[in-house]
């Protein structure tokens, strides 16, 4: 009993500090900002007015290829030593009937891995899930499901222990320096499947 008390106290904690820690990312609330700090990534991204929470702006992803969604570099951001909460909202377009999946991915690139070409199947890097649902102990998988009624939170903590050893595409040990970190909100892959984006906050917490 009194482990699963500090267990809840713990994470009252990092939750209470996450919310009153200033986010890492100034244009996170699309109020501000140009559409060229997100990279886009086989999508096409513009602001929409009006059409974020409770009437704000909202960053409107509309998918070009199968495997789109909207990047944010975090290369600069994040210490691999450090714990770091992280949170989006995200609602699909009204022509969208059905809900759908929606995940949050880091992917770590090293420098060119010897013996490796130089095209993109072939470079070294490794993309890793955030533990979503973590205040409540629970790893969703990212299938958080959303829809196109209403905006939906996804949330989740990088640990130090998720950034330690990282196995590239290749199955291999990255070694060398990693030398950019990506940051992906994206949904189930369908080509020309819009949904916003709003709200994104990054905030270091106390490692736990």
């Amino acid at each position: 009993m009194k482990k699963a008390l500090l267990i809840i106290g713990m994470m009252a904690l990092v939750c209470a500090v996450a919310f009153a820690a200033e986010n890492l990312i100034s244009f996170g609330d699309m109020e501000s900002g140009s559409t060229t700090s997100w990279m886009e990534e086989g999508s096409s991204l513009k602001y929409d007015k009006g059409k974020g929470i409770d009437g704000s702006t909202g960053l409107l992803v509309k998918n070009t290829e199968d495997w789109s969604g909207v990047g944010l570099d975090l290369t600069k951001i994040l210490d691999r030593t450090k714990s770091y909460y992280i949170e989006c909202w995200v609602k699909l377009y009204k022509a969208e009937k059905n809900p759908v999946k929606a995940s949050i991915t880091l992917e770590f690139r090293p420098d060119q891995l010897q013996g490796y070409g130089e095209d993109w199947e072939s470079y070294g890097y490794v993309q890793t899930n955030i533990d979503l649902d973590y205040e409540e102990r629970e790893s969703t998988g990212n299938e958080i499901e959303v829809n196109a009624t209403e905006y939906v939170k996804l949330s989740g903590v990088i640990r130090p222990e998720d950034m330690e050893t990282l196995i590239d595409n290749h199955g291999v040990e990255i070694t060398r320096p990693i030398v950019g970190v990506t940051c992906y909100f994206k949904i189930e892959p369908a080509k020309a499947r819009r949904y916003w984006v709003d709200n994104v906050y990054i905030v270091e917490i106390p490692n736990v």
